[in-house]
């Protein structure tokens, strides 16, 4: 008896709201766009993200934070800080 190819798919990895905010601001941020307050507020709270010279900058664990999301969610990108 044949399986059916659905059933040798992997289940898609899904990220909780929190998850997708937090990569949706760094990205942004990376992006050069401004993410909305709240996720700016929230992403400087986890020590995420710094502001330099009214410019907000990803630092390292924002970067580690953002490959991990992304390792999880199945895409794989080679991320480069930009800034400081």
């Amino acid at each position: 008896m044949e399986k059916n190819p659905s059933e040798f798919r992997k289940r898609k990895p899904i990220l909780s709201w929190s998850q997708c905010k937090r990569l949706g601001g760094i990205v942004s941020i990376l992006m050069n766009k401004e993410p909305i307050e709240e996720i700016v507020v929230h992403l400087k709270s986890l020590n995420m993200i710094v502001e330099h010279n009214n410019n907000l900058l990803v630092n390292e664990s924002g970067m580690q934070e953002a490959r991990r999301l992304l390792k999880i969610t199945g895409i794989s990108l080679e991320i480069k800080k930009k800034g400081f």
